[in-house]
C-alpha cells in the first residue's frame, strides 16, 4: 500500500513530523533517506530548502540521507532506499527529468512495494495526475519544447501547493477563483494545500492535516 505525503513546506512543522514518522515501520536507525533535489535547477544539492531538509532528517535519528538528483543518474540509483524526498523548484523541469532518465518507472514500483515519498511543492506535483496547475499558475517555468501531458499519476487526484500564497502567485483574481476556474474547466475539484497543511495518503486511507 502507498504511503505518501504531500506538503508545501515539507517537513516544517512537528505535525508534519509525527505525521511522516507515523509512516516509518523499522527503527528510525534502519531507513535510509533518498532525497531528490533535481527540481532546484541550478543549486542542486546546495539549495537551502535541500539543506535544511537534511538537517530535519538528521535531528529525526535518520542516519543514511543521501542526495540523488535523477537529471544525471541511472534509475538504478534510487533502489536500497525506504524513503523518498521529492524536494521543490521547477515541476517542469524535474519531470522531464524523471520521464527521461526512467526514474519514473522506478519511483512506482517503489511506491507501490512500501517506500515513503514525500512531495515538496513541485516535487509533490509532479506526483499527481497532471500539472495543469502549474500551466495555470507558473506557466513561465515551463520548458521550451516540453509537451507535459501527464504526470507521475502515483496520486490519483489534483491539488495545488501553496494555495494560500497570493504572494507567489499574484493575479487579477484571487487564487480560490482561479481554482475554481480550473474546476469547471477539468470538471473535477482541485484540492488546495495551504503552507500549514498537509496530506496523507497511508494504505489505502487519505487526509488532509493543519500543521
Amino acid at each position: 500500500m502507498k504511503k505518501i505525503m504531500l506538503t508545501s513546506t515539507g517537513l516544517s512543522t512537528d505535525r508534519a513530523q509525527e505525521a511522516f514518522l507515523s509512516m516509518v515501520d523499522a527503527p528510525i536507525t534502519d531507513n535510509r533517506v533518498c532525497i531528490i533535489p533535481t527540481a532546484t535547477v541550478h543549486l542542486k544539492e546546495q539549495h537551502p530548502r535541500i539543506r535544511q531538509a537534511i538537517g530535519q532528517f538528521r535531528a529525526l535519528g535518520f542516519g543514511s540521507i543521501d542526495c540523488v538528483d535523477i537529471e544525471h543518474r541511472n534509475p538504478d540509483a534510487l533502489s536500497g532506499y525506504d524513503v523518498f524526498y521529492i524536494g521543490g523548484g521547477n515541476p517542469f523541469h524535474l519531470l522531464q527529468a524523471f520521464r527521461r532518465s526512467g526514474a519514473d518507472i522506478a519511483l512506482h514500483t517503489l511506491a507501490n512495494t512500501g517506500a515513503i515519498l514525500i512531495g515538496v511543492s513541485a516535487g509533490a506535483l509532479v506526483l499527481g495526475p497532471d500539472l495543469a496547475v502549474a500551466e495555470v499558475f507558473t506557466p513561465e517555468m515551463r520548458l521550451s519544447d516540453q509537451n507535459t501531458g501527464a504526470a507521475l499519476g502515483i496520486v490519483p487526484f489534483p491539488f495545488m501547493p501553496h494555495a494560500d500564497r497570493e504572494d507567489l502567485f499574484p493575479g487579477d483574481t484571487p487564487i480560490s477563483d482561479r481554482l475554481q476556474s480550473l474546476k469547471r474547466r477539468r470538471s473535477v475539484r482541485v484540492e488546495g494545500i495551504r503552507d500549514s497543511e498537509f496530506i496523507l495518503l497511508d494504505k489505502g486511507k487519505i487526509g488532509k492535516f493543519r500543521g
